[in-house]
């Protein structure tokens, strides 16, 4: 049964944008390109915390984006479903990232106000004529701002039909009838993971091979570092254990993880890899299509 080899995600992290409209730039703007201060010509945003205090969070992020989009498939809204197996990795890595997020989050806390404001006031300010566009207004207090940020990760155990008892509530009949339809949601949320795997590997696949097969190919070891962690995520993600999709991780670990020395110097090394490509290509087509 699915929740006895998967387990539901939660993700959940906030970043405030560190800008703020600025209402006499763009009101110069309308009046300059629309004919009048209210014309909707668009806004101009200015950048009250610089983009360099916020990068250390945003990198975090991108990170666990990353980490979660290769080792989970999409479920419900908001929700991504990760194999049981790879939970201690998996809780091992966001715990890496809190810690990093923390030891970031401290140092802002200290930063914030007075060294980001100061910062901002000689950034938005013309040392020649002194006109700023630096507006103490823009600043909320430092508890709120700091409540602008969290990183959170919740996982929930998936449930199914057999799981919920109406009876109290409802008729027996009227339960059964919700449960049918209970499983009938998951039968198809389950096709659904299947489809979206076999389209992460659709993208994957068909990427080296354009790249491969282009005149002058740019081949980094990220291409083929990819295509390895593919093959490595398509068993574990295969959650309807359809044993043509393992079957085809073997032949992606088998036939697209080539030396990426080789692919840059031999035209004839990537037409080789490039015909692997197409043939698994073709056979994820007959699987897609059953």
């Amino acid at each position: 049964m699915l929740k006895d080899k998967a387990i539901l995600v939660e993700k959940k992290v906030k970043i405030p944008s560190g800008t703020k409209r600025d209402l006499r730039l763009t009101g110069q703007l309308a009046h300059t390109y629309g004919g009048n201060s209210k014309a909707k010509v668009g806004n101009y945003n200015k950048e009250v915390v610089n983009s360099d205090y916020l990068k250390p969070f945003r990198n975090i992020r991108n990170q666990l984006n990353v980490y979660v989009d290769d080792w989970t498939l999409p479920w419900l809204a908001g929700l991504d479903l990760l194999p049981s197996k790879q939970l201690l990795d998996f809780s091992a890595f966001f715990r890496e990232k809190k810690s990093e997020w923390d030891d970031c989050f401290e140092k802002l806390s200290e930063q914030y106000p007075d060294e980001i404001k100061r910062e901002a006031r000689v950034r938005m300010t013309n040392p020649s004529t002194g006109d700023s566009r630096y507006d103490e207004r823009d600043y909320l207090p430092k508890e709120i701002f700091l409540d602008k940020f969290s990183m959170k990760m919740r996982f929930i155990p998936v449930s199914d039909a057999d799981d919920l008892d109406l009876r109290v509530h409802i008729g027996e009949q009227e339960a059964e009838s919700i449960k049918r339809q209970v499983r009938a949601d998951m039968e198809q949320e389950l096709r659904d993971t299947h489809t979206d795997l076999c389209l992460r590997i659709k993208d994957h696949v068909t990427h080296m091979r354009d790249i491969l097969s282009s005149d002058s190919p740019r081949i980094f070891d990220t291409m083929v570092d990819g295509v390895r962690q593919l093959a490595d995520t398509i068993p574990a993600l295969n959650f309807m254990d359809d044993p043509k999709l393992n079957e085809l991780a073997e032949d992606i670990r088998v036939g697209l993880n080539a030396n990426t020395i080789l692919l840059r110097d031999s035209e004839y090394e990537r037409e080789v890899v490039t015909n692997k490509a197409e043939d698994i290509l073709r056979k994820l087509g007959t699987i897609y299509a059953s």
